[in-house]
């Protein structure tokens, strides 16, 4: 009901009773129709390794989807974050993550080369403008990555690493250097004891 045609939004604040199969058939409605936001709360095991592959078969020209926003993905495995931002990363402006235990290295390698202002010796319109992440478990290195990889995070206007573990001084030192100076709008680091 709350998924017909040319709905924009997709927001669902608890997502526990939805399965993938129910999902995956409202977005292959829904994204071709003109979907932009995809808001999940309590997703659970409504997002995983199926909704990536409904996502990823949408033909691209088709895709207007800019942001998407997931809390408690807990089958949303790191190959799978990084082939939905591969599907995506053309329209893509804002990822949220909240509380994703699966989500690891590749999730910041795809960023790193999706959003690079040249891809395949290319210039790029890809422009990721909000990042944040939030109780995900990211190691230091992963991080370093994001910040030193490629510009991908040149064009960031909004920045939330909270309660990850491994984010100090030098994470934050790295990433801050990799946004281009007068972009960054907003910061969010709290929990982090580091």
């Amino acid at each position: 009901v709350l998924a017909e045609q040319c709905v924009e939004t997709l927001e669902l604040v608890d997502c526990a009773q939805v399965t993938q199969d129910q999902f995956c058939d409202a977005i292959k409605v829904l994204l071709p129709m003109g979907l932009r936001a995809i808001l999940l709360q309590h997703c659970g095991r409504c997002f995983g390794s199926q909704a990536v592959k409904a996502i990823e078969e949408i033909e691209s020209e088709e895709m207007q989807l800019f942001a998407l926003s997931l809390g408690g993905a807990y089958l949303l495995s790191d190959d799978d974050i990084s082939r939905f931002i591969s599907a995506t990363s053309r329209t893509l402006t804002s990822i949220d993550l909240t509380a994703c235990p699966l989500i690891g290295p590749k999730f910041c390698s795809a960023i790193g080369e999706q959003f690079s202002s040249s891809i395949g010796g290319g210039i790029s319109n890809n422009c990721l403008l909000e990042l944040s992440l939030e109780d995900v478990p990211l190691k230091k290195e992963a991080l370093l990555s994001l910040g030193a990889a490629s510009d991908a995070l040149r064009n960031l206007k909004s920045l939330k690493l909270k309660a990850i573990e491994a984010v100090d001084d030098e994470v934050v030192a790295i990433i801050l250097n990799s946004i281009d100076e007068g972009s960054l709008e907003g910061i969010d680091l709290s929990s982090n004891t580091q």
